[in-house]
């Protein structure tokens, strides 16, 4: 064999091994996104969180256990309503419990005139069992909702207040419920839109099995929507949020800040700008 087919030879040799190597790596990658995908959407606190640790002893606030339709034991905070107020149900995002919340759901109580309160508590999240799926985190909110209306509350009273990956929950919820009104602090169009855009190198919408196909489902939602959104936020970005706006019904409204990122937003300033909106509802 002359040098050059040696070498001939060789060149193709290395690029069928590289290549059998890209291939095996990005299968490797594509499995590793399918069977880990979870431990990157949900990041829980497993530990219990006590509303008295944080002050919301005053308000009356105390922990209750919701059996959902799956025989989960998925912990709440409960504020009871004064007579004739509407009640937040609240459905926390992807990270932390609800002690990570403790400021800002005690500033909303602050400044919503007596408005009862149900914060939940995810499965696999402060001190819940079970672990989280996107129909796990809907049996979840459905059982939220169901207390309430097991009181004695009417759905009509109850509006959902959803915050990041929760307004998933939210959205859903309320194409099932007749609830007051939605609240969707940086949602997302889709888990499955973002993971699209965060990871275009795989076929993420393929692989993914807890989608929250928000965008999907926002036109179904009779009730009122308000939504938050900031500029600077680059986990959800500010698009996520206008386009569910626009495919949102009426009467809808938003308020989208400038030097918002995250979820990071002021609780004074958008539990005030809720309990206006829930107040106009006629």
């Amino acid at each position: 064999m002359s040098n050059f087919n040696k070498v001939k030879s060789y060149i193709m040799d290395t690029l069928i091994q590289v290549s059998i190597g890209l291939v095996i790596g990005y299968a490797i990658l594509m499995a590793g996104m399918f069977f880990f995908q979870r431990s990157l959407l949900y990041h829980p606190v497993k530990q219990m969180a006590y509303p008295k640790n944080y002050g919301m002893d005053v308000y009356n606030t105390e922990i209750i256990t919701l059996k959902t339709e799956d025989d989960n034991a998925t912990i709440a905070w409960f504020t009871p309503p004064k007579k004739n107020k509407p009640i937040m149900v609240y459905y926390h995002g992807n990270a932390g419990n609800l002690g990570d919340r403790a400021e800002k759901l005690k500033t909303f109580l602050n400044n919503t005139g007596g408005y009862g309160q149900l914060a939940v508590s995810w499965r696999g999240y402060g001190g819940s069992s079970g672990s989280p799926t996107e129909q796990g985190l809907y049996s979840d909110a459905r059982a939220a909702i169901d207390y309430l209306i097991n009181k004695g509350h009417k759905a009509e009273d109850i509006f959902l207040y959803g915050e990041s990956l929760g307004t998933g929950a939210a959205v859903q919820m309320a194409t099932e419920y007749p609830v007051k009104a939605i609240i969707l602090e940086a949602p997302f169009t889709s888990v499955d839109n973002r993971a699209a855009e965060l990871y275009p190198y795989i076929p993420a919408r393929l692989l993914l099995r807890d989608k929250f196909l928000s965008i999907d489902k926002i036109d179904s939602v009779k009730a009122p929507v308000l939504i938050f959104h900031g500029y600077l936020d680059n986990i959800m970005p500010i698009a996520h949020g206008r386009k569910m706006l626009e495919a949102a019904n009426e009467p809808k409204e938003a308020r989208f800040y400038e030097n918002v990122g995250h979820t990071n937003f002021n609780f004074n300033e958008i539990s005030t700008v809720t309990y206006e909106f829930i107040e106009n509802i006629k």
